[in-house]
């Protein structure tokens, strides 16, 4: 069974987009009574996590959508808007990792974490060669909303 999470969302986000190397302001989305929502894919088998990281999330104030496997969210997305994949690695079918290097050799620069409970020399490699944060299950919940937060921002700028 799924943890029970209540809580309101706080997020209010204001996003700055700013030059590479000059650091000079180019952009400004949000503000004060503009709520900017990203979504946040999570591919996951597992449905107690699946459900317990949507409540997390949605309660952070990120727009979700959960998936059971990799397959199932390549039918269903098409990102349009800011958004950031959460995947853990190990799943039936095709892994998290396979699925991150489809999405990439497809062009779609979509911002990820990866998840595992089970790491190994060979998947901390891989996550750093895809540059990407891999979370060590069971992981904080700031944790995850931080390096949530840190993927999208890398991804703006």
């Amino acid at each position: 069974m799924a943890p029970i999470v209540n809580c309101v969302p706080q997020r209010q986000r204001l996003i700055q987009i700013k030059a590479p190397g000059t650091g000079r302001l180019i952009s400004t989305f949000g503000g004060p009574g503009i709520i900017v929502n990203e979504t946040i894919y999570i591919v996951d088998d597992d449905d107690g996590i699946r459900n317990a990281l949507r409540s997390l999330l949605e309660c952070e104030g990120f727009d979700v959508a959960a998936f059971a496997s990799c397959a199932d969210f390549l039918r269903h997305v098409r990102p349009e808007r800011p958004s950031c994949l959460l995947l853990d690695v190990h799943m039936p079918g095709m892994s998290g990792l396979e699925l991150l290097e489809r999405i990439r050799c497809g062009g779609t620069g979509l911002p990820a974490i990866l998840m595992t409970g089970n790491p190994d020399p060979a998947i901390l490699s891989a996550a750093e060669r895809a540059g990407v944060a891999l979370l060590r299950k069971p992981f904080a919940a700031e944790d995850l909303v931080d390096s949530i937060n840190e993927a999208l921002r890398d991804h703006l700028q």
